[in-house]
């Protein structure tokens, strides 16, 4: 990752016009690591989950310090099944969702046959990026029937009055109308749940793992507009522990 040249491509540094020796690509999920260091040592033995258009990870060492991918070891502490995290095989439970009643097929259609990372059939042969990141949400919201947020604001609202541990009602003392989107967000929480137990913790967190993960953190715009939701899905209620799959 520190530099893509197969011999005929220029380096990252010479297309954006940056020194060589100081310049370095960064999955998503590392860059999250090392900027939150600049505050504080991530903790030991941590996985960084960033959720946007797709899954990005980084990882921490036995000290906190973010393991290079870079090299050889690091690059396969970095792997699913041998081949990086973002580009795993996964089936996901997403099929489930196109049984449950309230769905628009045409809406599911349309999310089904839009094109992904140059793929034109990409739910074929699913992958953790396709089925855990925004488009894996925006399956779930046709599924269920759920309109997508239409502002940044509109979604962030739900998450503010969860942290806040407000009552959320109206002037008149009625209460808050529920969210509608909650089932999209909860049926797309559940996928990762399934995906944690099923995929991510058999592997990361075996005893024989060179960077064996006992920690894990979410990060992206995706997690962070969804979060109260996806907590209560993930983890047990007052607690940092993972919920086991019904799946």
């Amino acid at each position: 990752p520190r530099q893509w040249d197969d011999g005929s491509e220029p380096l990252v540094a010479e297309i954006m016009g940056l020194p060589p020796s100081r310049t370095f690509v960064l999955h998503d999920g590392e860059a999250h690591l090392l900027g939150c260091s600049r505050s504080l040592i991530p903790p030991p033995n941590l996985i960084c989950l960033a959720v946007g258009s797709g899954v990005g990870h980084g990882i921490s060492d036995s000290l906190g310090a973010v393991v290079d991918p870079s090299i050889p070891h690091g690059e396969r502490s970095h792997q699913l099944n041998g081949v990086p995290l973002s580009g795993a095989a996964y089936k996901g439970i997403w099929k489930s969702w196109l049984e449950q009643p309230g769905g628009h097929a045409d809406q599911i259609q349309e999310v089904i046959e839009k094109p992904f990372a140059n793929m034109n059939k990409p739910w074929r042969m699913p992958w953790v990026s396709l089925v855990l990141g925004r488009r894996g949400m925006e399956l779930a919201e046709a599924a269920h029937g759920c309109p997508r947020p239409l502002s940044l604001a509109e979604a962030d609202a739900p998450a503010a009055l969860a942290m806040d541990g407000a009552d959320a009602s109206f002037g008149n003392g009625s209460a808050a109308a529920a969210d509608p989107h909650e089932p999209a967000a909860r049926a797309y929480s559940e996928q990762w749940l399934h995906f944690l137990h099923t995929q991510l913790v058999p592997q990361f967190c075996g005893a024989t793992r060179r960077h064996r993960i006992e920690r894990l953190c979410f990060a992206g715009g995706v997690t962070d507009h969804n979060w109260p939701v996806m907590r209560d899905v993930l983890f047990h209620p007052g607690t940092d522990m993972l919920k086991q799959t019904s799946q």
